[in-house]
């Protein structure tokens, strides 16, 4: 029952809130805990005592650091037992993963990256307030966040924990959010992906020019609108429950730079590595070939956190060095180039780079590669054109939705008429929710 199914739309999810709102408000916490642990149950019941005993050690590593608040060598030990612990999950379930041929635990890199967040937080004194066991397990599983984000500072969760007042503002905004990451998934991304396996089965050396670049965009577009589909749920779910969960992914394809583009691009999970572990190590180890590495070890966990794939980890290593290369360059030197200019090459080098992270194997890497440049001189055949005529709406939504100009347009006319801005969003939200069930039915 994933947050796209007819089930999770006509049924939990309205349980779920009128529940929640039924509870008083010194139990919603708990209830929200418990929906929690009721859809996990529901879609991955073999791995729910796995997450349970994975956040029942944190919460006991986290109430011993607590404890011993004075001393802090023993605090020292816990923090250093407690991200073990974590760093060895992650681990044993990606052996799991690629050699026993198991998938991984529904939001293993949610909760495990969250308890890790949490402690370098009470250890850099960012959070002081002791959680309840029922607010500890809450922020680890928010069942909304479970697939990909986005994630939230430990310090701003806890006071939106304790401090959150829904409204009907809130409550709109939130289905409005749900409403278009359900449309996405469903009328873009579903299409991207059939479209996509119909392009797979040639081998990526035998495409023509025309197919490789075809293969390329489709497997881009359905990476970027995968994430923010999941993202945009999340957040208006998350809006109907009280919180507010910050973007995950914002028109990264527009960025001037790399920076840029990885500060856009599953912005949450680059804010989490940068806060923890960049720039802290960057201040502690000022030595260039020991940045390097830091900078490229932080590019390999965004790559690592689609897949653990070679391409995927050769992609991090890519933009760390990209990355690396960019901050040597004063902001001065950059700016005298033209910001057409800087866009044009970041988004070509990014589109390129993708070639890493729509494939699973290096030699259809370097096949892609090789097609795109020197693919044969049939640029059309009759199987491409029969594609690109069935399939050739989804392309044009993900050409558009990714330039950012159905978000300026929304921008200039909700200040100039806000009311008719808001009675327009109301009917189109409506006639998506009407196209959203009528797709699943």
């Amino acid at each position: 029952m994933p947050l796209y199914s007819l089930s999770f739309l006509c049924l939990f999810l309205p349980i779920g809130l009128i529940l929640y709102y039924l509870v008083p408000k010194q139990g919603r916490n708990a209830a929200l805990l418990g929906i929690g642990l009721c859809y996990y149950l529901l879609n991955d019941p073999f791995n729910l005592p796995l997450m349970l005993i994975s956040l029942g050690t944190d919460y006991i590593f986290y109430r011993l650091f607590c404890r011993y608040a004075g001393f802090p060598e023993v605090q020292r030990a816990f923090l250093t037992g407690a991200l073990l612990k974590n760093a060895g999950f992650l681990l044993l379930a990606f052996g799991f993963s690629i050699f026993g041929d198991q998938r991984l635990p529904l939001g293993i890199f949610i909760y495990t990256l969250s308890s890790v967040d949490l402690f370098l937080g009470l250890w850099r004194r960012e959070v002081r307030t002791l959680l309840s066991p029922v607010d500890f397990f809450l922020w680890h599983t928010l069942f909304f966040r479970l697939y990909a984000g986005p994630f939230v500072p430990p310090s701003e969760f806890v006071k939106q924990i304790s401090q959150r007042v829904p409204d009907a503002s809130k409550m709109l905004e939130g289905i409005y959010l749900f409403l278009q990451g359900l449309a996405i998934k469903l009328l873009l991304v579903d299409q991207l992906y059939s479209l996509y396996g119909e392009l797979t089965p040639v081998p990526t050396f035998q495409l023509s020019f025309f197919g490789a670049w075809l293969t390329l965009l489709t497997g881009l577009f359905y990476l970027l609108f995968s994430l923010e589909s999941w993202c945009r749920m999340a957040r208006g779910i998350g809006a109907m429950f009280g919180f507010s969960l910050p973007r995950n992914i914002f028109y990264p394809l527009l960025a001037d730079s790399i920076g840029r583009f990885l500060g856009r691009f599953n912005s949450s999970v680059t804010a989490l590595f940068r806060r923890r572990f960049s720039q802290p190590l960057c201040r502690r180890f000022d030595g260039m070939f020991c940045q390097y590495l830091i900078t490229v070890g932080c590019c390999v966990m965004l790559g690592v956190w689609f897949s653990a794939d070679y391409p995927h980890v050769l992609w991090g290593v890519l933009m760390g060095t990209l990355l690396f290369l960019e901050r040597r360059v004063s902001p001065a030197r950059l700016n005298r180039i033209p910001p057409f200019f800087r866009r044009c090459f970041t988004g070509t080098v990014v589109v390129l780079s993708f070639t890493l992270l729509i494939v699973h194997t290096l030699p259809d890497c370097g096949g892609l590669l090789y097609s795109l440049f020197f693919g044969n001189n049939i640029l059309l055949n009759k199987r491409l054109i029969y594609l690109v005529s069935q399939q050739y709406l989804p392309l044009l939504l993900g050409v558009l939705l990714s330039s950012g100009g159905m978000f300026r347009l929304h921008t200039v006319c909700a200040r100039r008429f806000p009311r008719i801005t808001q009675g327009v969003s109301f009917a189109l939200h409506l006639g998506l929710g009407g196209l959203c069930i009528a797709y699943l039915l």
